[in-house]
């Protein structure tokens, strides 16, 4: 099997996008580290990873805290439109009362892409409803580097 696993790394106790806030609507997740990769010509920079011409079965996961009306999207980063055809959950966090104090989500999203030429993909989330207290991802301080959205691409 040919796999290659991304993610978004940040350093022990940093949050998501090094503490940015997330804005209503379409959020870039950042993409910089490559956990495992055996796909011939697979490339990452710039929060994109580019993908030769092939056949992809994709799976990208993707915390948001205290957002609410929630999506993730393989975005086609040349062109800045989401890849049509992919299958997810959309998830409303339903923040009510004081054990909603930190509410997590984490959309996920899978579907295929074919394609005959190199592609661009990225990740966006969006994030309809937001508050003071939204943000892309918590760290968990465990003295262990912090992992946030995935991306995981199976070749087919």
């Amino acid at each position: 099997m040919s796999l290659a696993i991304i993610a978004e790394k940040q350093s022990v106790g940093v949050g998501s996008h090094a503490g940015a806030t997330p804005v209503q609507g379409n959020n870039q997740r950042l993409i910089n580290f490559v956990v495992f990769s055996n796909l011939e010509g697979v490339t990452v920079a710039d929060n994109t990873v580019t993908l030769p011409p092939g056949n992809y079965y994709i799976t990208v996961v993707s915390p948001v805290v205290m957002g609410e009306n929630v999506r993730c999207l393989v975005w086609d980063t040349t062109n800045n439109v989401p890849f049509q055809g992919f299958v997810g959950i959309s998830e409303w966090s339903g923040a009510i009362g004081p054990q909603a104090e930190k509410q997590n989500v984490s959309c996920v999203s899978t579907g295929v892409i074919q394609t005959d030429t190199t592609i661009n993909i990225g990740v966006m989330v969006y994030i309809g409803n937001i508050n003071a207290e939204t943000s892309f991802g918590l760290p968990v301080n465990d003295g262990n580097p912090e992992i946030y959205t995935t991306l995981s691409i199976e070749s087919m």
